[in-house]
């Protein structure tokens, strides 16, 4: 495995582990975005809502070219995201003069904005943590029959939208360019060793195709697998544990593959289909950890 696939790799791993550790915080606090986890219905809802947040975003992408408002929603996400984990936390209120009290994730969640801005080469470090909690959220709301739906169902759209209406090539294109925040990145060479951040934006500007890549995967293919793994939480910790090495297996799969074809691929398709592969497979052995 090259070195920029490997360090995505590791990201993926690190979501799954933090998603499984913020899951158990939301289960536990009984977070959840759904009045019935175990209804059905709401994979069918999250589905519409994800398609037309997918047209929302080619349609901004038509008449809009710039990139402030992708960077504010990218520190939307970073600010509401490290909010609600922070509101987990048993931080009383701070109280100011004149008794007026606010709320620590808030604060919390607002420090995590500014400490973003002040440091932007360690923004997939925020998009994974959020991607992190997006999952997570996810997860807590839905047990597992919907989140299984959800996930198979947007693994269906991801092969379409990549490989035949080819609308998710150009989003990724078109927010690649627009340095939106909807994907973690590691620039790269073409034999996938990583660069760093300022020799990469030497050769961008010198417009070395031949010689500037990168190695890129989406916070959905981040979010989705965490769902998967904190909703089988609920069954059991073994079961998320399988889930969790059923989406690694099913990325790396797809790296391997990634590595000799190149070019734009749908990644939910294998990390899914090993994710509930591996929890069904645990579910019939004879014995149990």
């Amino acid at each position: 495995m090259k070195t920029g696939s490997f360090y995505i790799l590791l990201s993926f791993i690190n979501v799954q582990l933090l998603a499984i550790i913020v899951g158990w915080l939301f289960i536990l606090a009984q977070v959840s975005v759904t009045k019935d986890p175990s209804d059905v219905g709401n994979s069918a809802f999250l589905f519409g809502y994800i398609l037309a947040a997918a047209v929302g975003i080619l349609v901004l992408l038509k008449f809009y070219k710039g990139k402030m408002l992708f960077y504010l929603l990218e520190l939307s996400m970073v600010f509401v995201s490290f909010s609600i984990f922070f509101a987990l936390m048993p931080f009383p209120d701070l109280v100011l003069p004149g008794d007026f009290a606010i709320s620590w994730a808030l604060i919390l969640g607002i420090a995590a904005v500014v400490l973003r801005v002040i440091y932007p080469s360690y923004k997939n470090i925020f998009l994974l943590f959020a991607s992190a909690i997006v999952g997570a959220l996810l997860g807590a709301s839905l047990d597992i029959l919907p989140a299984a739906i959800l996930a198979m169902a947007l693994s269906v759209y991801d092969v379409v939208a990549v490989f035949y209406t080819k609308h998710m090539v150009t989003l990724a294109k078109e927010l690649g360019e627009r340095e939106a925040g909807f994907s973690i990145t590691f620039p790269s060479d073409l034999k996938g060793k990583i660069l760093p951040k300022k020799q990469a934006d030497r050769l961008k500007k010198m417009y070395t195709k031949k010689v500037l890549g990168a190695v890129e995967l989406g916070t959905g293919d981040l979010a989705i697998p965490a769902m998967l793994v904190v909703s089988a939480l609920k069954i059991g910790f073994w079961y998320s544990m399988a889930a969790a090495l059923g989406a690694t297996f099913g990325i790396s799969l797809l790296f391997f593959y990634i590595e000799k074809k190149k070019g734009y691929w749908p990644a939910l398709p294998p990390i899914v289909f090993f994710a509930l592969l591996a929890m069904s497979l645990y579910y019939i052995l004879p014995f149990k950890l």
